[in-house]
């Protein structure tokens, strides 16, 4: 029996260093459950409370999603209205070009009607204009007729009408650079002085040769020269000479001043039937001869003498018959834009006119 006590007590002396490092790992492992467990714990902590957040976030995003699919409804219905409007939109724009074309079409014609009309008494006008200055080269009637259908033009507001306005212009401007002849008012002006030609006073004639040329004179082939110079060789023989010293006063007997005063009387009809014919030649001729007969038989120093002579001095730089322009380009412009317009039916361009 003893034996077996000391082999136990030798076991247990062996045994002794095992149980002293047990302790220690016993510790680390429990340390090692301790932090699994704290880990595990703190894990399930941060689930829970992360599971609570969603939970919550979810909570939250329920009533956001509930609106925003309200909001698409109500996108869908809006994009469904928008899609109907432009649909009576584009419906209404068709009824508005069709309406625009009806329009358009009933002022093309009614402006046509207008158009019609103003072209017609356009060329009327310009016909009468040319005529005038043709014909009876009476610058002021055509001038007048061709500033009335400017008139026209100007309250017209088809632009296609700008290329015949422009041409009437030039051809106005044209005959305004004409030196325009008030004929009416020198036959006028010369019929009256026909009426007041005895009013004028004679004057004494004092003269240096006595002699009297009753000759003649030879032949000239205008016949106005001619009936001219018989006149003046029939004053000369009505003068009676009387001597006085080394001067002679030439006077003239009653009957010789009537005949005196018929001639000059027949050399103005002459010079006024020169202004009627627009003979320029021999309207310039009488006025000299009158001018001269003034001058040597009547008294200049008289204010109506002085007021005649005047007066022809300025007639004779008049020209009766000036060079006239041709105004028949404005006629020929409308004539032209009313055949381009009754060919295509429509208002002509201004190029096309440009062309005609």
């Amino acid at each position: 029996m003893n034996n077996d006590v000391i082999d136990i007590e030798i076991e247990d002396s062996d045994t002794q260093p095992e149980k002293k490092h047990r302790p220690f790992f016993v510790w680390l492992l429990i340390l090692i459950v301790i932090l699994a467990s704290g880990f595990s714990v703190a894990m399930l902590y941060q689930r829970s409370k992360a599971s609570a957040a969603g939970d919550d976030i979810a909570a939250r995003l329920l009533p956001l999603e509930t609106e925003f699919q309200s909001l698409q409804a109500e996108l869908a219905d809006v994009r469904k209205r928008n899609g109907q409007l432009q649909a009576n939109i584009q419906t209404l724009q068709a009824q508005q070009q069709s309406l625009a074309v009806d329009m358009q079409k009933a002022f093309r014609e009614e402006n046509s009607n207008n158009n019609d009309w103003t072209l017609a008494e356009i060329e009327h006008l310009l016909i009468v204009a040319n005529h005038r200055l043709k014909l009876e080269r009476n610058v002021k009637l055509a001038l007048a007729a061709m500033l009335a259908a400017d008139e026209r033009l100007k309250n017209n507001d088809d632009p296609g009408l700008l290329s015949v306005r422009r041409q009437l212009t030039t051809d106005i401007n044209s005959l305004r650079a004409v030196a325009s002849v008030d004929i009416s008012g020198l036959t006028l002006y010369l019929s009256d002085l026909v009426e007041r030609v005895f009013d004028l006073p004679l004057h004494e004639i004092r003269v240096t040769d006595t002699s009297v040329d009753s000759a003649l004179p030879e032949q000239d082939p205008d016949k106005l020269k001619q009936l001219m110079s018989s006149i003046w060789l029939e004053l000369k023989s009505l003068v009676q000479i009387s001597r006085e010293g080394e001067e002679t006063i030439a006077t003239l007997m009653p009957q010789q001043r009537y005949f005196l005063y018929q001639n000059l009387r027949l050399q103005l009809e002459s010079t006024r039937f020169a202004v009627l014919r627009r003979d320029t030649q021999n309207f310039h001729v009488s006025l000299g001869i009158i001018m001269d007969w003034l001058n040597q038989y009547f008294d200049t120093r008289d204010s109506a003498v002085d007021s005649v002579l005047e007066s022809l001095k300025q007639m004779s730089d008049l020209e009766l018959q000036p060079d006239l322009p041709d105004i028949a380009s404005s006629l020929e412009t409308v004539r032209a834009y009313s055949r381009v317009s009754d060919e295509t039916g429509e208002e002509p361009e201004q190029s096309v006119i440009g062309e005609e």
